[in-house]
């Protein structure tokens, strides 16, 4: 049998009571209470970019669905009335190669129902001086450039895969003599060892060949195919059979 003893505190009258309950920190009550008129009045805003590939009105929808939606849920958000252009220039785009509806993001694809176009595989940009005489929907065809005409080719190199030194960078290699080793073909030293102790950036070693953007430039026009939309342009073309490249007047012609 157990007894469970039980004492409760008496003041001088007698009663029982319950401990008093603990004093606020005075230092909460100053946080609480103290002045806060000095922080200013702020505004949540917004405001968009359109880039190069964009029309202005597609941006504008786009970040005044942003502020409905935040409106909606937690209040009001000021819509900064003004697009920010990173242009300064004029240019039109080309588009080529048809492809499915299916295909097509839903960005691009307003992009293309805006100006009332098929869409299109590949769209590229192209400045001009003076883009008065180009409506949308034109179309351009191979007699736009001339026989003996000089143009600059850009197109993406063919990749490689991963390549030594010698194969990359056109280094010379060793003699595979008595005494040689098996570094024939090894890129040699890369630095000093104590100062600075480390592999400068941008030194040419082994890695990824090709699948870049190169550049031919001053290549001659030698046929233009009108009726079959074809140039026959001679020297070399960078990339694969069946890539896309981009003919340009040549700049430096």
């Amino acid at each position: 049998m157990s007894v469970h003893m039980h004492a409760n505190k008496t003041t001088s009258n007698g009663a029982g009571h319950s401990p008093e309950p603990p004093q606020p920190n005075l230092y909460q009550k100053e946080r609480f209470t103290m002045n806060m008129s000095n922080i200013p009045d702020l505004k949540c805003g917004i405001i968009s970019v359109s880039r190069d590939c964009f029309i202005i009105s597609l941006s504008e929808n786009r970040r005044q669905a942003i502020v409905s939606a935040y409106e909606k849920k937690y209040g009001n958000l000021y819509e900064v009335k003004k697009t920010v252009e990173n242009d300064g220039y004029e240019a039109v785009q080309l588009g080529f190669g048809d492809v499915k509806v299916q295909r097509v993001n839903k960005p691009m694809m307003g992009h293309f129902k805006k100006n009332d176009v098929a869409p299109k595989k590949t769209l590229k940009e192209f400045k001009l001086d003076d883009i008065s005489s180009v409506n949308v929907g034109d179309t351009l065809k191979a007699d736009i450039f001339a026989v003996g005409e000089k143009v600059d080719v850009i197109g993406t190199s063919k990749g490689k895969g991963t390549a030594g030194a010698i194969k990359r960078w056109n280094f010379s290699r060793l003699k595979e003599s008595h005494g040689t080793g098996p570094v024939a073909r090894h890129a040699g030293s890369l630095g000093a060892c104590s100062d600075p102790s480390r592999v400068y950036k941008g030194k040419k070693l082994a890695g990824h060949l090709g699948c870049e953007r190169v550049t031919i430039q001053n290549l001659d026009v030698a046929k233009i195919d009108a009726d079959n939309n074809l140039i026959a342009i001679k020297g070399a073309i960078p990339g694969p059979k069946g890539g896309i490249v981009v003919i340009r007047n040549a700049k430096k012609a």
